[in-house]
């Protein structure tokens, strides 16, 4: 797919901002230096629904592990990845020489749209993160990523990957799930049958 960009900086917290098309998905994405950045507010993909969605990531330190591009690991979930990393991973992989992206579902977060139970849009906009991830470039014109996408996570973030990867995005190399599911309806929903009413009520705020 053809890809264009243009870009912003903001010094003061040395991100390097631009806005990437890819096909009729446009993303808002801000690289940060995960060794020297701290957290700041979330930047905006917009979906081929044009919802915009919250989304980061960051890079590991190009003086352990080199200039990059690097592989990375992307957090997509309701838990709020684009500003907090659910359990870990970011500080995990990130020592490790990954890049860490995180991404929030629809509904959640500072995200846009309607929030649904793993209705299936989430899956598409899952496919269109990775596919981004794994093409996009940088203002400079060097790669965003090395083109080798994981998921990763346990729950919310465990749970995406399994309805996300039966849709083959070309760059999506593995997916590490814990504490998922394969049917909502037996397994959250209704496990044996009694309708779990705590889960439905937390997620409807």
């Amino acid at each position: 797919a053809a890809i264009s960009s243009s870009s912003t900086s903001t010094s003061s917290r040395r991100d390097l901002c631009s806005r990437f098309s890819i096909s009729r998905t446009s993303f808002w994405l801000c690289a940060r230096n995960g060794a020297r950045v701290s957290s700041s507010p979330p930047t905006s993909a917009a979906t081929r629904q044009s919802t915009l969605l919250a989304w980061q990531i960051y890079t590991p330190d190009p003086a352990k592990f080199g200039p990059g591009p690097y592989p990375t690991v992307l957090d997509y979930s309701g838990y709020e990845p684009a500003t907090t990393f659910f359990d870990g991973i970011k500080g995990t992989f990130l020592n490790q020489g990954y890049a860490v992206a995180g991404v929030n579902v629809r509904g959640t977060g500072c995200s846009g749209g309607k929030f649904d139970y793993f209705e299936p849009v989430e899956w598409q906009d899952g496919y269109d993160a990775i596919e981004f991830l794994g093409t996009a470039k940088r203002p400079d014109g060097a790669p965003l990523t090395n083109g080798d996408i994981a998921m990763v996570g346990k729950s919310y973030p465990g749970i995406t990957p399994v309805f996300v990867a039966p849709m083959q995005p070309p760059h999506l190399r593995a997916i590490v799930p814990g504490a998922f599911f394969s049917d909502s309806y037996r397994d959250v929903g209704y496990p044996g049958g009694i309708q779990n009413v705590v889960f439905t009520a937390g997620w409807s705020f």
